[in-house]
């Protein structure tokens, strides 16, 4: 008997799918050294943040957290060291270093200096950030009358105006009370969501850091201690998986995470202090 011809048809012949083209990093620092006389505060760190993503970063004072923000931000020379960054950087710093001759518009606009803005548009981008953390009503108000809390969303808006490819975060929220903290959390994680830059954030809040990154790393002389990828999902509740979190990272920084923490305070063995 003579066996029927199966015609192929092109979609019964499966192709492997073409291998995803890697990833350049934002952030990439090989083999970095930072030394200050016969201090080394930084040895031989290798890190890696990709374009879009969440990092934050933990350590005790002198654990060369501030060295690398500044080396990251392009305030510190790096010489012929192998250190890649996006061209377009933003810091916000513990405080928000607004200029209190300038209003609040002006102080978002600093820097915008493009000469192909039509007349003014540079406002116009400064009253758009403003509106988008909140301070539309805000424009022509002096720093000395602004909030801590609008203070630092003045900060946020300034950085963000830019649209840089790396956003630097140095405590912003240390200064602020527990509620408007919270607040600007959920200010931060919406802006990040919209702008998706690589983000860096030095605390020593390690709920904090839980919170709001996609990966939490533990600098300890001058090196990556510790890493912890975040999986859990936006809002994180302190379920038994965030604090099994907790106090692994509690642990890398030599702090015992006791049973009940609610309210509480645990201090580094530096005397800081982490919530």
């Amino acid at each position: 008997m003579v066996q029927p011809r199966i015609r192929r048809r092109a979609f019964d012949t499966v192709s492997p799918a073409p291998a995803a083209a890697p990833v350049t990093p934002a952030v990439k620092l090989t083999g970095f050294v930072r030394q200050f006389g016969q201090n080394r505060v930084i040895d031989g760190l290798d890190l890696s943040i990709a374009p879009g993503e969440f990092v934050a970063l933990l350590g005790a004072s002198g654990s060369g957290k501030t060295t690398l923000l500044r080396t990251l931000a392009g305030l510190d020379p790096v010489g012929d060291q192998d250190v890649t960054t996006p061209s377009t950087r933003a810091v916000v710093f513990q405080d928000a270093r607004l200029l209190p001759w300038k209003k609040v518009w002006r102080n978002v606009a600093l820097g915008l200096k493009d000469p192909g803005f039509r007349k003014g548009a540079v406002r116009a981008r400064a009253e758009a950030a403003l509106k988008e953390v909140g301070l539309g009503h805000r424009l022509d108000a002096w720093p000395s009358t602004l909030s801590g809390g609008e203070a630092q969303r003045t900060a946020l808006a300034r950085a963000l105006v830019r649209e840089p490819g790396l956003l630097l975060l140095d405590e912003p929220f240390a200064a602020l009370d527990a509620l408007t903290r919270l607040k600007m959390h959920d200010l931060v994680l919406n802006l990040w969501h919209e702008h998706r830059p690589a983000v860096l954030l030095v605390t020593h809040d390690v709920d904090e850091a839980i919170a709001l990154a996609d990966r939490v790393l533990v600098l300890n002389k001058g090196r990556i201690a510790a890493e912890e990828k975040i999986t859990l999902e936006r809002p994180r509740a302190p379920d038994a998986r965030f604090q099994a979190i907790r106090r692994r990272l509690l642990g890398h920084l030599g702090v015992e995470a006791p049973a009940s923490h609610e309210g509480a305070l645990i201090a580094f063995p530096t005397g800081e202090a982490v919530q």
